[in-house]
Parts: structure tokens; sequence; C-alpha cells
């Protein structure tokens, strides 16, 4: 077995092993391209592959904040110089799987460590954001070596799915709807003439934003797939669905913060579910929300499918 650094020929190999590995988070070729190889912090001796006869049979991904990156994203090279990253491991949970394991975690921590960070987080590296965080019910032997290997858990991150076989806005948000209407506000799709509301909004509530809506953009999505609210003349909220190529994939999902007593964010997140299930879609789901949320969430009939860990470690 041996142990090296990401070559250029093994990303297909890499996906295959991750698809096998973490089976219940797999990736396609075009977002492991975007979501690492193209990623500005991405390191290759970082990413390090377990290879026999070969044939790839672990990874371990660590990597640092090294480039600022734009749309809300900046500052965090400075705020996490002594912080390193870690993506799960891509091992088999078999006794050999689980002890290669522990060797890529050894191999991902000392180059951390040689790039002077002084912990680890597992799953929260933003704008990843492709797999947030370990199941302990999915990935039980993987969840396992992290916490028996000096790494707490930090938070969980929950995923949440809707049936909308059957999906109807019910009464209680409907007459939130109408209350809202009355106070002239309205709820539309994207239109160029927009563009400028869209951007003061977003710079001023959401500037993380600005990076899903400008990739809806160039890759020239349908208008549909974009919903904002506005009042009067001003833009107070967005969501969206068709996630990065992923078609029932929503949100995210923002208010502005002037009208977060207004029950808007249920109204917004019944008509974006109503729109796509006029597209024949059967579920909708996100990846992410914390637990104050779920209940948020929970009244538009999205119920709770993975519940996972986010770890850290002092190293």
């Amino acid at each position: 077995m041996k142990i090296r650094n990401l070559e250029s020929n093994d990303w297909k190999k890499v996906i295959t092993l991750w698809n096998q590995t973490l089976w219940a988070d797999k990736i396609y070729e075009d977002l492991f391209i975007q979501k690492f190889l193209l990623e500005p912090n991405f390191d290759r001796n970082g990413f390090f592959v377990a290879e026999e006869n070969g044939e790839l049979k672990g990874a371990a991904i660590s990597f640092c904040r090294v480039f600022d990156q734009p749309w809300g994203y900046e500052g965090l090279t400075a705020q996490q110089l002594d912080k390193g990253f870690l993506v799960p491991l891509l091992i088999k949970e078999t006794p050999e799987g689980i002890e290669l394991g522990r060797t890529l975690l050894e191999k991902a921590e000392s180059y951390l460590k040689g790039k002077g960070r002084k912990t680890v987080s597992v799953c929260e590296y933003n704008p990843l954001f492709c797999i947030n965080g370990v199941d302990r019910n999915i990935y039980p032997g993987i969840h396992a070596l992290f916490t028996e290997n000096g790494y707490t858990e930090s938070r969980v991150s929950y995923s949440m799915k809707a049936d909308l076989n059957k999906f109807k806005i019910s009464d209680e948000i409907l007459e939130i709807i109408s209350s809202l209407e009355r106070e002239n506000i309205t709820f539309i799709q994207y239109s160029p003439d927009e563009m400028l509301r869209i951007r003061e909004f977003f710079m001023k509530e959401f500037p993380r934003f600005m990076g899903h809506f400008t990739y809806k953009i160039i890759t020239k999505a349908p208008a549909e797939e974009m919903l904002f609210v506005k009042q009067g003349e001003e833009i107070v909220g967005y969501c969206q669905y068709n996630y990065y190529g992923q078609p029932d994939r929503v949100g995210p999902f923002g208010v502005a913060s002037s009208m977060r007593s207004k029950k808007l964010g249920q109204a917004m997140v019944a008509k974006l579910l109503e729109r796509i299930t006029c597209r024949g879609f059967q579920t909708a789901y996100f990846l992410s929300c914390r637990d104050e949320l779920r209940h948020f969430y929970g009244k538009n009939g999205f119920e709770v499918f993975k519940g996972k860990s986010i770890f850290e470690k002092q190293i």
C-alpha cells in the first residue's frame, strides 16, 4: 500500500472512491471539479490517496484557507490562520479500512500542523458545501474514528426534505400570504430589470448569496428558479431551487432583517414549493440547517433525514 499525494490522472478514481465510501453523499464530476480542483484554497499536497495495485483504497482531503474569496467570505483568511479543514475520510468501514483511515488522518493532521494550524475542523469550510458533516447512523465507522482520535462534536447540521406528492399551502400560511399582500408585498421571479435592487439586497443582507445568484445568471438558469420578494420597489427576500445542478435541492433562503417579524420566510418557502410542484417535482430537500431552524422548516412539511456531526480537534 502506497500513500501519496493526488496526481492529475487520479480525479476520476477519486470520484469513484468517494461514491463507494460516502455512498449517501455522492458527488458528480462537474461538482468535484468545481468544489475541489477549482477551489482557490485547494492544495494537492494536502490531498492524500492510498493506492494498491493501481486501485485507490482510501483518501484524506485537507486544506487551509490561504486566499480570500468574494461575496461575503472576505476576511475569513485572517480570522482562520490557526484553522485547517478536513473532508470526511474516503475509506471503507471495514477493520482494514478503519486502520487505513487512521494512517490517512495522521497524514492530513501532519500536513495541517506543517502549515501552522492549531485546530482542525471537519466539514465547517465555506463555501465548499458539498458535504457538511458525518452522520453517525450512516457512517458509524468513520464517525467513531474521528471521536476515537480526539475529535469532538461542535454542533449538528441537519438535512431536511419535504414530500411534495400531496403538497398544498396550509390555510395558516395562505392567511399569512394574504396579510403580506395587503402590505404591498409580492412574490416575483428573476428579471434583469430588478438587477440593481437585487444586488443592493444581497450586499446589505446576504453577501454570501451573491455567489449563488451569480452562478445562476452566468449559467443562464431559467428565471423561475429564482424567487424574490418585493415590498413596493424594494427586494426583501430570496430563495431558489436547482442548487448547482441538483434540481430538487432548494435554498438558500433569506429575508431582510427588517421583515423577519412578519412570517415572510414561511410564506416564501411555501411559494417556492408550490412553484416546483408545478414542475412535477415530488420532493425538495436541503443539506444544512441548525437545530433552531428545524421547527421553522417543519411548518412547510420538511422533516430531518440526516443529522451530521461537525467535528473539531486541537492539534
